[in-house]
């Protein structure tokens, strides 16, 4: 289908589709990410529903053609936006063989026998001095209700510095990892669902050595979780997946713990019974105020409620909300964690979801932080939205979203790979 045309809103430009391209078979976009510095899409597919080939593509970000030659191997992928080079992290599943190929900066390479995480499996910094991997070594018939989670973080020269394994977590996988942006003075903060078990783990480039700062138990393992720009914020699903706490780094001098709660979020009352945190972003920029997206969502999956926030001090307050409601579409809507974005300033939120009619995903972009939860663009698409990211340029004069689409069955067609633009002027 033809995507809605853009609204023209005060201060800012009409978005409009820029160009789509079929990704060539049997891969399905698992990831993508945007680097306007490079003028690039990178986009990691992988031939769902077998899970034994992988491969990463490169698209030019004006013209949506090949930008390079495919790499073999990676299909969820995370890219250092800020780097001097094109500098990407990722892993790539073979379940045929029971193995996972981790590769990143550094020339570095390994193939395991472990399973990536099951969200999102791969970080990266921002100037691509430090990835983080998370996986579970494949449990045999004795540890499957003993699942092990693996965080191993690998710095720009190719060398595993730092490793911590959380095991005893009964049949809960490992959930997904994401790196701050940007470091505080020579620490990068790590955010970390190992399954029963959350963490966040500060890491001295300098010094070569990491340390879990904050740590607790989650009874039902999921969910997700969120840093701002520089780790001295996050936000996480809590209390059995039924609401969100927002925690900021402690500034007193010796104080006794890492982090405090500052607040919590609880679902929104839609009328249609339990509403449960589906996945969560905050910007990535070095603001004092940064933005917040919440995606709600229902067991039954008719209703998404999308809610943003802007933390300012130990406040957090809510912005705008916007509801998708599903009315007998014969479809399961869901968000993804790739399926969320939030620009470094808080100036966008897109929403990438599954629809509400079978085999038509939806996109919406919002404005962010000055908002009022009204899409200015949106777009449908054949197949599911599995990830989507956001960029605005350095200058400030243009917007970039990308959106990642297919049909959850092999060999689904098309399977492609969208890019939307706008003037920006914020």
């Amino acid at each position: 289908m033809a995507p809605v045309p853009g609204l023209l809103v005060a201060g800012f430009g009409a978005f409009s589709a820029l160009w789509a391209t079929n990704i060539t078979s049997p891969y399905d976009p698992m990831s993508l990410a945007i680097s306007l510095k490079h003028g690039v899409v990178a986009v990691g597919g992988r031939d769902c529903p077998d899970n034994s080939e992988n491969s990463l593509f490169y698209y030019d970000a004006q013209k949506g053609k090949s930008a390079g030659p495919s790499v073999t191997g990676l299909s969820q992928i995370a890219l250092a936006v800020d780097a001097e080079t094109l500098v990407v992290a990722g892993m790539g599943w073979n379940k045929l063989k029971g193995t996972t190929f981790l590769g990143g900066p550094g020339n570095f390479h390994q193939t395991e026998q472990v399973s990536p995480s099951m969200e999102t499996p791969v970080g990266i910094s921002n100037d691509g001095k430090l990835s983080a991997f998370l996986y579970e070594p494949n449990p045999d018939e004795a540890h499957l209700n003993n699942r092990t989670g693996t965080l191993q973080l690998v710095e720009d020269s190719g060398k595993v510095t730092f490793t911590h394994k959380v095991a005893g977590q009964g049949a809960f996988d490992p959930q997904l990892v994401t790196v701050a942006a940007h470091k505080r003075g020579d620490v990068y903060t790590i955010g970390a669902l190992f399954g029963s078990v959350n963490a966040i783990v500060d890491y001295n480039y300098e010094k070569k050595s990491g340390k879990v700062v904050w740590s607790e138990k989650d009874a039902v393992g999921g969910g997700s979780i969120a840093l701002n720009g520089d780790g001295t914020l996050f936000a996480l699903t809590s209390n059995d997946g039924l609401q969100v706490d927002v925690y900021a780094r402690s500034t007193e001098k010796g104080a006794r713990v890492a982090f405090t709660k500052i607040s919590t979020l609880t679902p929104p009352k839609s009328g249609m019974g339990v509403m449960n945190p589906l996945t969560l972003a905050m910007s990535q920029g070095t603001s004092e105020s940064p933005t917040l997206a919440v995606v709600w969502g229902d067991q039954d999956g008719t209703t998404v409620i999308l809610r943003t926030h802007v933390i300012n001090g130990s406040a957090v307050d809510q912005v705008w909300e916007s509801s998708q409601v599903c009315q007998g579409g014969g479809s399961f809507n869901y968000v993804l964690p790739r399926g969320l974005s939030v620009t470094a300033k808080g100036e966008l939120v897109v929403l990438g979801s599954w629809g509400c009619t079978e085999d038509s995903g939806s996109m919406m972009i919002f404005k962010g932080k000055h908002g009022d939860g009204k899409p200015i663009y949106s777009a449908t698409f054949p197949g599911q939205v599995w990830a989507v990211d956001a960029r605005v340029s350095d200058e400030g004069t243009e917007a970039y979203v990308a959106a990642g689409s297919w049909k959850s069955q092999s060999g689904s067609s098309p399977s492609q790979t969208s890019m939307f633009r706008a003037s920006a002027l914020f």
